[in-house]
């Protein structure tokens, strides 16, 4: 039956910085000036070198030689250290992300009242009856059983009622409502950075075909309801069971009518 699918940085900042040092120097004054003098004499002499001239009877007191300077000795110190303890060098290897737990595959054994006929005091064990029966097809096929929600089976519920009172039997209701309206107004799609995907069953059936093993056996028999209970990427189920049919198809006979939304996250694979 018709499906519904909702679809629903790294700034670097470098900063360099540059400092110039300026290089300073003092030159001597003396040296600069006994230079001078020299060039001087040389120009006057023509000779490509020249001496600081010395006068006449002045002989040049030898520098005294300087005096040696006794040497310091370090005082002689035994130290003694102790070594240090030997460290152990050990490297600790991140244990390995687990992969995610397959969720567990639906039972197959046995569904109890399965052939129970719906009626006003015990709805809650035949829709019970009715979701075991599912995902016991679904075991069957290596699928995980599908979990009660309680928005889809509020939109079920309401389906179930308005299909009652308004007496038909259709996915689209006489006002333009659908599975996707209807479940959207429960809120169940209400994160939209999700894709999800969306379907419904229905049925209905009078005396012994409104029990629960006689409406799942005529969708497993439906290739399109079918491919529902068996969707892969359904996880939620809302089932629901009116203790009545509507009253154009159950012409006066005690019957009831059922609705199973699905519900789950759109892998895209499916």
């Amino acid at each position: 039956m018709p499906t519904g699918r909702l679809s629903a940085a790294l700034i670097a900042l470098l900063a360099s910085l540059s400092l110039a040092l300026g290089a300073s120097a003092t030159a001597s004054a003396h040296t600069t000036r006994r230079a001078s003098a020299c060039e001087a004499h040389a120009r006057s002499t023509r000779r490509h070198s020249c001496k600081a001239p010395i006068r006449r009877g002045a002989r040049p007191k030898p520098k005294p030689k300087p005096k040696p300077k006794p040497k310091a000795t370090k005082p002689s110190v035994s130290k003694k250290t102790t070594p240090k303890p030997a460290t152990k060098s050990t490297t600790t290897t991140p244990a390995p992300t687990p992969a995610p737990t397959p969720p567990p595959v639906a039972s197959t054994a046995p569904c109890a009242n399965g052939d129970l006929t719906p009626d006003a005091t015990n709805i809650p064990v035949v829709e019970a009856a009715t979701l075991c029966l599912v995902n016991q097809v679904r075991g069957e096929h290596g699928l995980p059983a599908l979990v009660p929600n309680n928005d889809l089976q509020e939109a079920a519920v309401q389906h179930n009622n308005d299909m009652i009172s308004e007496d038909y039997f259709d996915h689209v209701g006489p006002h333009g409502d659908t599975p996707l309206t209807r479940i959207e107004a429960t809120g169940y799609l209400n994160n939209g950075n999700l894709s999800y995907i969306i379907g419904e069953n229905i049925a209905w059936g009078t005396l012994d075909l409104s029990t629960p093993a006689a409406i799942v056996n005529a969708w497993v028999n439906s290739p399109d309801h079918l491919a529902n209970i068996l969707q892969p990427d359904y996880t939620d189920s809302g089932l629901a069971v009116a203790p009545e049919a509507p009253a154009s198809l159950a012409q006066g006979q005690p019957g009831a009518i059922y609705t199973q939304d699905f519900g789950g996250i759109d892998s895209g694979d499916n």
